[in-house]
């Protein structure tokens, strides 16, 4: 099998255009050989997509030989708060050439686990039209579909259908199930945890927290902690990279804070990736920063490092040179100039090694931290300054020359 994915250009009109030929060999000698192209169009709100497909069927056997050629127009669209979609099909070669069936059909949310569907399908060949109303429920551990069917030849029908999927346990051990398709889909079991010690690892005596919502990048998920703290986060796409973490807006207390801005998983079709997210308390990391020659430093920019080296947080020190680094999880940091300041300032970029925020100590008073000259000069950084390190070196430079 072979495809192919191009863009007509028509004037102002761009037309993506598919196409794939496939051919197999079964047992018995039968070649199969088939062919499709599909081009689609959006106009506002409605979207028309147009398929050619062509099946050819060469048996041992004449009988069984098959030749069929199939034109399908699909269109979508959305009209009331209803979705549209509509499509038909033409036999353009044998016997019976020409219009095949139709089927128009419409569903609704409504709400976030709940659907109703209606269709209407005419059969060209037998000359009959069915109607169909559906409705469907998602659960947390499985989903339930029923609809009844009235055909204009005096045909009547309902079906009643549950589908789960159900797979391993990494938590809890066991089977779990789930509505959503776990054999697709990655998953990740997350436990969300208070880190009272911020070590990052939950220990004997830390308690799990329930009721928050776990994001995957950018998608909010339905995702929520349970009592035990934990929850599954499914549908992820396979062998896609993608940050697991915490909707802060979620956590019930304003002093918790997340410890880390999430952990990125590559998510395997049917394994679920288990991971622990830390809540840990925050505190805040105050001092005032003076100059080389003892003066307030004002515009100064300044980072708060952990210990794996990120920044946790960034800020500029005020007029008379006091810093606040607000909402920190409890743990050790270092502070340091932002590069470009420190350049710009000709200082060294590490002003404080040892900052600790912990349950007997949530605010760390630093105290006055004078900066240290360095081995870059003002005339260096002068190429290539930012607004930050500009505004740091003359509010310095000001309140240097007021004193003076």
């Amino acid at each position: 099998a072979v495809n192919f994915d191009t863009a007509l250009r028509l004037g102002s009109l761009t037309l993506p255009l598919q196409a794939s030929f496939g051919q197999s060999t079964l047992r018995d000698g039968t070649n199969i050989t088939k062919f499709l192209t599909q081009t689609a169009v959006s106009m506002r709100s409605i979207a028309l997509t147009a398929q050619l497909e062509r099946n050819v069927r060469d048996a041992a056997d004449d009988q069984r030989d098959l030749r069929k050629t199939q034109l399908r127009l699909l269109a979508n669209t959305r009209m009331f708060g209803l979705r549209l979609r509509g499509s038909a099909q033409f036999d353009l070669e044998g016997e019976d050439k020409g219009f095949s069936r139709a089927v128009v059909s419409t569903d609704k949310g409504l709400d976030d686990r709940s659907d109703i569907s209606a269709e209407v399908e005419y059969d060209a060949r037998s000359d009959d039209t069915q109607f169909s109303l559906g409705y469907s429920r998602r659960f947390d551990k499985f989903s339930l579909r029923t609809d009844a069917r009235y055909s204009k030849n005096g045909g009547i029908g309902a079906n009643l259908a549950l589908s789960f999927s159900f797979g391993p346990d990494p938590l809890d051990g066991g089977i779990r199930f789930s509505e959503k398709k776990l054999a697709r889909s990655g998953q990740a079991a997350v436990t969300v945890f208070r880190d009272d010690n911020g070590d990052g690892r939950r220990g004997p005596e830390e308690e799990v927290l329930k009721d928050v919502y776990v994001e995957a990048g950018f998608r909010t998920t339905d995702a929520i902690t349970d009592e035990n703290g934990r929850a599954f986060v499914d549908e992820l796409r396979p062998f896609v990279p993608v940050m697991v973490g915490i909707d802060e807006s979620s956590l019930g207390d304003p002093y918790l804070a997340a410890s880390t801005k999430g952990i990125v998983v590559v998510p395997r079709p049917g394994v679920a990736t288990v991971i622990e997210l830390p809540v840990s308390p925050s505190g805040e990391v105050e001092g005032v920063i003076h100059s080389t020659s003892g003066v307030e430093a004002a515009g100064v920019a300044l980072e708060l490092i952990d210990a794996r080296g990120a920044i946790v947080a960034s800020t500029v020190s005020e007029f008379d040179g006091f810093f606040l680094f607000e909402r920190i999880p409890y743990g050790r940091y270092r502070i340091r100039v932002a590069a470009d300041a420190a350049r710009a300032l000709g200082v060294t970029g590490q002003i404080q090694d040892a900052v600790e925020l912990a349950r007997d100590k949530d605010v760390a008073r630093m105290g006055i931290i004078q900066l240290q000259k360095g081995s870059f000069t003002i005339a260096q950084a002068a190429a290539m300054p930012s607004t930050g390190a500009i505004s740091g070196l003359r509010s310095g430079a000001m309140a240097s020359a007021s004193r003076d």
